[in-house]
């Protein structure tokens, strides 16, 4: 049996049709933000990611996708609107770490190494052990000429991402003027970057003599059972 509603007064109807129109206006809200991130998702050029966002503002995947495409171009002219759709894009999302961290090497690449620092610091503040997020503001302090705080964001990048160990043995190399204490002093007393170093050294041909067992071995190492194995460790 099928009951029906009787609407006995004009207000009852006016409530009814409200709700009605907000239910549908929250559908094609929804639906045209859907469109939007998909188009911006997949967006093969600057006029697709404008469209998407037009269709929904407020989308920070629709400004990410802009930025990235206005960046890819190459056009000096284009850097500062792929900057400014940045901005958009993290002050509509600010507590996530991926669109900081691209923001950050944007800025770099437009110059401004001071934002760059503050938009990886604002990145470490929201994924403080992603080691990405490390190595890109190690080396951006690096290039400042801040070594120190430079090489603390390095070795924790290295730690814990293996990748990351042997351009950090480059990066320590390269400012080391061949000295080994210098190299050593900027990645400290690590059993995986001294590990790191000898693979370097050995690839660089810079074992061109037996060197003693020494420093850069982990501490259970110290001691060999064979002059062989002697030869693949340094001294200092």
């Amino acid at each position: 049996m099928i009951k029906s509603i009787k609407l006995e007064t004009a207000s009852s109807r006016t409530v009814l049709i409200i709700a009605g129109f907000l239910c549908l206006a929250t559908i094609v809200f929804i639906a045209k933000w859907c469109f939007a991130n998909a188009l911006a998702t997949k967006a093969p050029s600057k006029e697709v990611a404008e469209l998407s966002v037009n269709v929904a503002p407020n989308d920070p995947q629709t400004y990410y996708a802009l930025a990235i495409l206005n960046e890819k171009t190459f056009l000096s002219e284009n850097l500062p609107k792929s900057l400014s759709a940045f901005e958009q894009a993290v002050a509509l999302s600010p507590n996530d770490y991926r669109l900081w961290l691209v923001y950050g090497k944007t800025l770099e690449r437009s110059g401004d190494s001071a934002g760059a620092e503050r938009a990886l610091r604002k990145a470490l503040e929201f994924a403080p052990n992603y080691a990405q997020v490390q190595w890109t503001l190690g080396n951006i302090l690096l290039r400042r000429g801040e070594i120190r705080e430079a090489f603390f964001e390095i070795r924790r990048a290295a730690e814990s991402d293996k990748n990351y160990r042997i351009p950090a043995v480059a990066a320590a190399w390269q400012l080391s003027g061949g000295s080994l204490a210098n190299i050593k002093q900027n990645l400290g007393d690590s059993a995986n970057l001294n590990s790191a170093l000898v693979m370097f050294l050995a690839k660089q041909n810079a074992l061109s003599k037996p060197l003693r067992f020494g420093t850069l071995c982990p501490p259970k190492k110290r001691k060999p059972r064979s002059k062989r194995k002697a030869k693949h460790c340094l001294e200092n």
